[in-house]
């Protein structure tokens, strides 16, 4: 071949190389699109005096950044309502998971839409689909009031009762001093004997030497006050104090739009009272109501001892790993988890102190749950640690100290030692510590400063390289659209469970119900506890996906109920069996004997069978 020739190829094979270039760079951006945000909520149609909750999910690799901005929700009043994070580390690579939920209450009737709610992720903003609502007439029992309360209201109202009087504010704290991170809950009442044409709009107080989270659901219903019968929306607050001394909370704003004077008057013991309040009138009038300042007392702790964590609270602790048998050299996943009542967010990581083993980072991530108005949740510590030696070494227990707030005294709790056998290193292989420094003795001075390398590149070899690069440009390329393939089919199936992610939790319900079973069998016996918790879960969560909606909360009569008016020819026999389950797991969990295998087995065999049989019924 002339040398012509041999240059035409090399320009072919260099346009080769730039479209091989160009599908590399189209693979990584559809490869990158790893971050998933969707958003959804327990239900669609809701009346005015109740609330709702919005979840938003963000998954991928950054998901632990993530910022939901919800400023576009006008029609809605939002309340933080618990953040949960998950990060795991499989094959060194970290996965992060972060679910957002709030609660809202609608401020009015009518048919509205929840907009395209935008997530921030580091540089990169993702948006959720719309969501439509439906808000009705207001949800209550016509129960009569009693006869002595209605003769002592027509007494009351004989005499002239001022505007003031009919429709107020109130705030309170439930204790006026507490300790350095001790919550307070502040407790913002708004009253109306007055008809209004839309719920109160909400704008809280700020606040200094305190952070705030929200308490809800927001409370509504009617009370009797010197007679006059109101209707009431409570709003909760979970305060906590920074550092000792003086803190305040600023006056809130309650905005409520009611009937002119003129308008027909109202009978607070008329069978539809809260009816008539949310009425249609178009002759409204702005109210601006605020709350009196308030002033706390925030108490120093008492001199901590040297390894408080900053908990404050009433917490417990565990520790447990990825593997119990690792080859030298391998990293290793110590997870910590801190659960109890508190602050979670607040909590540092409770130190390591096991001579065997290296720790190479900490990560994070938490749970927030606020039942019966009180902050709690989980924080999960990850160490990603090394073993220093070969054989059965131990991971010490892990010591983490807290002001428990019940005894108002310093309380030290401790994990479990873990043990870990440590086989050779892979292959034969050796380990480094780059933590030493190469002694000096082993650094050679060279003849000269500067070692010039020249080799001449010949024709044959150029021809040799181009050649080469030939033969493996076909499969190469049909390995890459291949990849572009299976990438998009991927794409367009996380994007049909984006656009329907109720309708997909309802088809794969049973799927996810078995994958939470075999978690359940991997912890069972060395963590039984565990085990029934994952198996009780997993049935609440494999009904939720069913029925479309959040049902975790709900006792189980009234699932029952919503399995009956969802799916009115579902068997009785069949939510029966659910419920005589989940009362068999209840007995096993708090039960103080050993839980046998035979009927950790049993149950997990009645639990697929249920939802089988509910497979079927929710088909008919």
């Amino acid at each position: 071949m002339n040398m012509i020739g041999k240059i035409k190829n090399l320009f072919l094979v260099k346009n080769k190389i730039i479209f091989l270039s160009f599908l590399f760079l189209l693979f990584h951006i559809l490869a990158s699109a790893e971050t998933m945000v969707v958003a959804t909520v327990d239900r669609t149609q809701i009346p005015i005096n109740e609330s709702f909750n919005l979840s938003i999910s963000v998954s991928g690799d950054n998901a632990s950044d993530a910022i939901p901005d919800l400023s576009s929700l006008s029609d809605f009043n939002v309340y933080s309502s618990g953040k949960s994070s998950n990060i795991s580390i499989i094959n060194g690579h970290i996965n992060s998971s972060v679910e957002f939920i709030y609660t809202l209450t609608p401020r009015r009737t009518g048919r509205f839409t929840i907009p395209r709610i935008g997530v921030s992720v580091g540089s990169d903003k993702y948006w959720t689909k719309e969501i439509t609502i439906d808000v009705t007439a207001p949800n209550i029992s016509n129960q009569q009031p009693n006869q002595r309360a209605k003769n002592q209201s027509q007494k009351q109202t004989n005499r002239s009762i001022s505007r003031d009087e009919l429709i107020f504010v109130t705030a309170e704290t439930d204790k006026k001093s507490a300790y350095v991170g001790e919550q307070i809950n502040l407790i913002i009442k708004f009253y109306t004997a007055m008809p209004i044409s839309s719920n109160p709009q909400y704008i809280p107080p700020s606040y200094t030497n305190l952070i705030s989270d929200d308490l809800p659901p927001v409370k509504t219903g009617t009370e009797i006050i010197n007679g006059i019968r109101y209707y009431y929306a409570e709003i909760k607050t979970a305060l906590f104090g920074i550092m000792s001394g003086k803190a305040t909370i600023s006056p809130a704003t309650i905005i409520a739009y009611t009937q002119e004077e003129d308008d027909v008057a109202l009978d607070p013991f008329d069978p539809n009272f809260i009816q008539k309040f949310f009425s249609s009138t178009a002759r409204t009038k702005e109210i601006r109501l605020q709350t009196k300042p308030l002033t706390l007392d925030i108490k120093s702790l008492p001199p901590p001892p040297s390894d408080f964590t900053n908990a404050v609270g009433n917490f417990f602790i565990t520790a447990k790993v990825d593997n119990q048998t690792v080859n030298m050299g391998d990293p290793l996943n110590l997870t910590v988890e801190v659960t109890g009542k508190g602050n979670v967010n607040s909590i540092n990581a409770p130190t390591l102190n096991s001579p065997d083993f290296k720790v190479y980072d900490i990560l994070s991530s938490q749970s927030i749950s606020k039942n019966k108005d009180v902050i709690g949740g989980t924080k999960k510590f990850t160490y990603i640690i090394t073993p220093l030696k070969e054989g059965n070494i131990t991971i010490d227990s892990i010591k983490m100290t807290f002001f428990n707030i019940d005894t108002k005294k310093y309380e030290t709790i401790t994990t479990n030692p873990i043990r870990i056998t440590v086989l050779k290193a892979k292959d034969g292989g050796k380990t480094y510590d780059f933590d030493k420094t190469l002694p000096q003795n082993n650094i050679k001075q060279k003849d000269t400063d500067i070692n010039y390398i020249y080799d001449k590149i010949g024709n044959n070899f150029l021809i040799s390289f181009l050649n080469k690069l030939e033969k493996i440009y076909l499969p190469f390329n049909l390995f890459l659209i291949l990849a572009l393939i299976v990438n998009y089919i991927i794409v367009i199936r996380r994007k049909k469970i984006e656009d329907n992610p109720v309708d997909y939790n309802y088809k794969k319900a049973i799927n996810i119900l078995k994958e939470s079973i075999k978690k359940a069998e991997k912890e069972f016996p060395s963590n039984s506890r565990t085990a029934l918790s994952l198996l009780y879960d997993s049935i609440y969560d494999y009904i939720s996906r069913k029925l479309k909606q959040n049902i975790a909360h709900l006792p189980f009569e009234k699932i029952a109920n919503t399995i009956k008016v969802i799916k009115p020819s579902f068997s009785d026999e069949l939510i029966k069996e659910f419920k005589v389950i989940i009362e068999r797991i209840e007995f096993l969990n708090y039960t103080s004997s050993k839980i046998e295998k035979n009927d950790f087995d049993t149950l997990i065999k009645s639990i697929i069978d249920a939802a089988e049989k509910a497979e079927k019924e929710f088909l008919k």
